[in-house]
Formats: C-alpha cells, structure tokens, sequence
C-alpha cells in the first residue's frame, strides 16, 4: 500500500459521503463488520456535509491512516479512519472514530 495509490480512493470516499451523500459508496469503502456501524457514525457528522477534506494520510506498512474533516453549514467533523487491504481490490476502512468529542 502506498500514498500515491491511496490517496485517490480516500478522496473518492471523502466525497462520497458529501451530499447527496452516495451511500452504496461508502459502504463499498467499509469492511462488512463495519455497516452496521454507518448510521451512527453518518448521524455525528454536520448535516448536510457541504465539503470534505482529506487532511492527512499516513501510510505504514500494513496500514494507513487517514484524517478527513466534513464541513457543513453550520459545524465541521473530523474522523479518524484506519485502512487495510485486505485483498477485496482496494484498500477499506476497519475502523472509523471521531477525532473531537461531540
């Protein structure tokens, strides 16, 4: 796994969730053991999300971690995602948190 090859699939994801947000997406982006997690964690963020910014992306040797901040009219949420291939393709989220308290 490396920055370069990433970056883009952070991005996309990123976007994904922005509104409208695509659902099917940012599901395909989590791991199975992390949907039913989805509602809660598309309930902390601002509603609706305007933009995304991927912040940060750091890659290590099996893993990387991202920090995207989402932006929306009035409030702005950032979340800490973790990323592994775990060979389905491309890289996915295995876990996902918010880096503020809400």
């Amino acid at each position: 796994m490396d920055e370069a090859t990433l970056r883009p699939v952070v991005e996309a994801h990123a976007q994904a969730v922005c509104d409208p947000m695509d659902a099917a997406h940012v599901q395909a982006d989590l791991i199975d053991e992390m949907h039913p997690q989805l509602p809660a964690i598309a309930q902390m963020l601002p509603q609706p999300v305007r933009s995304a910014t991927v912040d940060s992306l750091v890659v290590a040797d099996d893993h990387a971690t991202a920090l995207i901040t989402f932006t929306g009219d009035a409030a702005s949420l950032t979340i800490n995602s973790r990323w592994e291939d775990r060979g389905g393709g491309q890289p996915q989220v295995v876990s996902a948190a918010p880096t503020e308290p809400q």
